[in-house]
């Protein structure tokens, strides 16, 4: 009965943790939108954990110069969101999230309406989603609770690691 009544306790805890730790995430809810420089203009970028790759809107190509390929994968889609895209490969697109050059796979497809979507949540008008792969490399770590992102950038040579944290809400 005492195991019992610890095991309980135990579970009551997490539950009430977790009722904390959701309406203290409430104000910044699911949108982690961040300024980034793409080609050395300050644009706003998506940090989606859910999309693989890291994907800039085509219909900014001109204006943020940068080059798009076809691709042996013409068929492929690449999914956002609810919504599958055809895609290009990107080249000649210098991403720095602050002072840390993100290296990496780039595509490109017409973001147009995602980005529509979002900018009326959000009230940002974004030009590309850092994914997953990218977030990976670079060690990103998101902070509902401190309202942060953290990257940690290898230092060349050495097995440290210098962290950098930046608030995501701007």
């Amino acid at each position: 009965m005492k195991n019992l009544s610890k095991t309980l306790f135990i579970i009551l805890l997490v539950m009430a943790s977790s009722y904390q730790l959701s309406a203290q995430n409430q104000p910044l809810g699911d949108q982690f939108i961040v300024q980034v420089s793409l080609n050395n203009q300050t644009v706003w970028a998506l940090l989606d954990p859910s999309t693989d790759f890291t994907i800039i809107n085509r219909k900014e190509k001109a204006s943020l110069d940068f080059k798009v390929f076809s691709n042996a994968y013409k068929n492929h889609l690449v999914e956002v969101g609810n919504n599958n895209y055809p895609f290009e490969v990107v080249g000649g697109a210098a991403i720095k999230f602050a002072d840390i050059s993100l290296i990496g796979a780039k595509l490109s497809c017409d973001l147009s309406d995602f980005i529509e979507d979002l900018e009326e949540t959000s009230g940002k008008r974004i030009s590309l989603i850092i994914g997953k792969n990218m977030m990976k490399h670079h060690g990103f770590i998101l902070d509902l609770g401190k309202n942060t992102v953290t990257v940690t950038k290898p230092i060349t040579g050495d097995s440290m690691s210098l962290e950098q944290s930046y608030s995501l809400i701007k």
